[in-house]
């Protein structure tokens, strides 16, 4: 069974920002999700981050390393972070929440991050949210997809990219993740 890497409960994501170091996210039975980076050589510690505005969020549930070395971490009630490159203190990134059908509503999890073709970035979430940022995460829109069936994963492949998601969802996109269509059914 291997033993607990720095206290948290549960490790749901890990990624390599560079050739020895590692970061992961979960759960770490507490009032916010839990992040841990090290090596392991020196051992891995936790992450102090605050979520901010008194918000406490319970899991962390994935995240991914863009090719300049920035980390990017999603996670339930809408939670985005970034760790710029160089840094170790993850920072909240404000995404659109409200009430527009083009926006996240609040409390919405996120469940998935990639790095798409160029400076793109896209997250996947309960409900079919799709968050699209063009500009390596300074801005970021929501994307219509035909599906609110909740999306659970995504990989780029250069400008094509995939999305699966409960009740068998595959949706594809082929122009970085602008416009997505269902696939397979």
């Amino acid at each position: 069974a291997g033993r607990p890497v720095a206290r948290l409960t549960r490790l749901k994501a890990v990624a390599r920002r560079t050739a020895r170091e590692l970061w992961m996210v979960g759960h770490n039975g507490g009032t916010a999700g839990g992040i841990v980076r090290g090596t392991l050589e020196a051992g891995f510690q936790r992450v102090a981050w605050d979520p901010g505005s008194g918000r406490s969020v319970s899991d962390l549930n994935a995240l991914t390393v863009r090719p300049d070395g920035e980390v990017w971490i999603v996670g339930d009630e809408g939670t985005v972070l970034r760790v710029r490159k160089g840094e170790d203190t993850p920072v909240p990134v404000p995404v659109p929440t409200g009430a527009s059908a083009r926006e996240l509503k609040v409390g919405e999890d996120l469940h998935a991050i990639a790095a798409g073709p160029g400076e793109s970035l896209v997250i996947v979430g309960e409900h079919g949210v799709v968050l699209r940022s063009g500009d390596g995460g300074d801005t970021w829109h929501r994307v219509r997809v035909p599906t609110t069936d909740d999306l659970a994963s995504l990989a780029f492949s250069g400008d094509v990219g995939w999305i699966v998601g409960d009740d068998g969802t595959i949706l594809e996109s082929r122009d970085g993740g602008l416009a997505w269509e269902s696939v397979g059914g």
